[in-house]
């Protein structure tokens, strides 16, 4: 089983300057292909977006992968005594194939099914939130 990492601290990235937009926040596409982008942050009146792209060769059967927050998500989530919820949109469970390590402030993939993005997800912690877009890379 082949396991990938994509971060914004991967390959080519860091936090602020790594957007070719110049939009102030972190995008990057790792070695492996993931692109992880932080399009608007998180503040108590109103949710952040985070977008990732995932290339559809690997969502093939039998590959798995990593997503880790972006900087910006998991600053905040290290600065509270609160731990993170994190769902579906609307706060149904994750699926079977995506998982949320809450030690490592990422999502571990696992032979994600045929149609399975896009996927929204919402990450809660305290008064903000981030809505998460998962999709397949064209």
């Amino acid at each position: 089983m082949l396991f990938l990492r994509a971060s914004l601290l991967d390959l080519g990235g860091s936090g602020a300057g790594a957007n070719p937009q110049g939009a102030g926040f972190g995008s990057v596409t790792s070695g492996s292909g993931i692109t992880v982008q932080m399009v608007t942050l998180s503040t108590p009146q109103s949710s952040g977006l985070v977008t990732v792209a995932i290339p559809s060769e690997m969502l093939r059967s039998g590959t798995a992968f990593t997503i880790l927050l972006p900087p910006e998500v998991s600053a905040s989530v290290a600065t509270t005594t609160v731990v993170e919820r994190v769902s579906l949109e609307g706060g149904a469970s994750l699926p079977s194939w995506i998982q949320y390590n809450v030690n490592t402030k990422s999502f571990s993939v696992d032979q994600a099914p045929e149609g399975a993005l896009p996927l929204t997800v919402e990450v809660n912690v305290g008064d903000k939130r981030w809505t998460m877009v998962i999709s397949k890379k064209n």
